[in-house]
């Protein structure tokens, strides 16, 4: 900001630089009668603009397809092919293969625990059904009873998937997950047995976590609004999905008092941030990245670059308004610094006027 002595807009001004915390002012004053007349440089003048000012901050975040888990096989036998690492497995398709014969992903929370057969009565039933009728097999009716119906077309998806037609469901033939996943890792090689964690997992889709001091988390909301900020490149929108309520320590902070080598702990939330355009993220499957969120934000105000505010000597703030070859000021009241526009408002202030800046 510069300092104005009110004077009138004939009266030829020094500046005196002075630093008042973070924010810098121009206190104009007399020359004295030594200073040698010169012509004034042009003006450099900016208008006011109306416009939503928010003041942002960053947090560190890593983009990534989220954690893993594992996938754990209860078919015997001798494992024969496994996908590749970064592969996705979709419902109805194979995990893995023991003995040649296709262990399946299907959808659900709850595990293959026993045979599922004629007169089987159950929430596992259901579940089967329901992935079954998702996989394009009708005749028979989504409920909690295996029948005969179900059989039928149970026999019919065997044979789709080169398996005996039983018309029965072995335990080891399916494994719930989910929902789609991404291939993490090949835990076992081909050859060994196929019993056991053989492969670890992660969602289809990128995703940033973020650990957020936990007296910084005002601003993660579920569904506001963020920037994703990669190493290079464009920034990309990101929605806030999950805030952890379970409570991380993290080395950090500045504690003056921490023991040598220790370092201050603190405590930290993770917030997740889904990203709806994963073509946008130039083929990063896994970086450092800045999550920019909104600290403040002023909708439709009056705003102008922060070197254009006066602070006169007889105190409060003004801006010097340019009209042609002439110039007035008037008082103004600032409201939110940001990007290095401030927020202005004031009678006589409107958009569209000229003020002057500091060169």
């Amino acid at each position: 900001m510069k300092k104005s002595t009110g004077l009138g807009t004939g009266a030829v001004v020094a500046a005196l630089v002075l630093t008042v915390g973070a924010v810098t002012v121009h206190v104009a004053r007399r020359p004295s009668a030594a200073s040698p007349a010169s012509s004034p440089p042009p003006a450099v003048t900016a208008v006011i603009t109306r416009t939503t000012l928010a003041r942002t901050a960053f947090v560190d975040g890593t983009l990534s397809y989220g954690p893993t888990q594992p996938i754990e096989s209860k078919a015997a036998g001798t494992l024969t092919w496994l996908p590749n690492v970064g592969d996705t497995v979709d419902r109805g398709h194979a995990l893995l293969r023991a003995d040649e014969q296709p262990v399946v992903l299907l959808i659900g929370d709850l595990p293959m625990y026993r045979p599922l057969a004629l007169d089987t009565v159950g929430n596992d039933v259901r579940q089967f059904e329901t992935n079954l009728q998702a996989l394009g097999y009708t005749g028979f009716t989504v409920d909690q009873r295996y029948t005969a119906e179900t059989a039928a077309a149970v026999k019919r998806w065997q044979r789709d998937l080169g398996r005996p037609q039983t018309g029965t469901v072995d335990v080891a033939a399916v494994i719930y997950l989910p929902g789609p996943v991404r291939i993490a890792s090949r835990v076992a090689r081909l050859g060994a047995a196929s019993t056991g964690q053989l492969l670890t997992y992660t969602g289809t889709t990128k995703v940033v976590t973020a650990q957020v001091p936990a007296q910084n988390t005002a601003w993660a909301v579920k569904g506001a609004t963020v920037d994703i900020v990669p190493p290079a490149g464009a920034a990309v929108p990101g929605v806030v999905a999950d805030i952890s309520t379970q409570v991380n320590t993290q080395p950090g902070g500045d504690d003056a008092n921490a023991p040598a080598g220790g370092g201050a702990q603190q405590a930290t939330l993770a917030v997740t941030v889904t990203i709806a355009n994963q073509d946008a993220l130039n083929g990063l499957d896994r970086a450092p990245v800045k999550v920019r969120h909104v600290l403040e934000r002023r909708e439709n105000v009056l705003t102008v670059p922060v070197i254009a505010v006066l602070a006169p000597i007889e105190g409060g703030y003004a801006l010097e308004i340019v009209d042609g070859d002439r110039s007035r000021v008037l008082p103004v009241r600032t409201g939110l610094f940001a990007d290095g526009q401030v927020e202005v408002s004031g009678a006589g202030i409107d958009a569209g006027m000229t003020v002057k800046v500091a060169a």
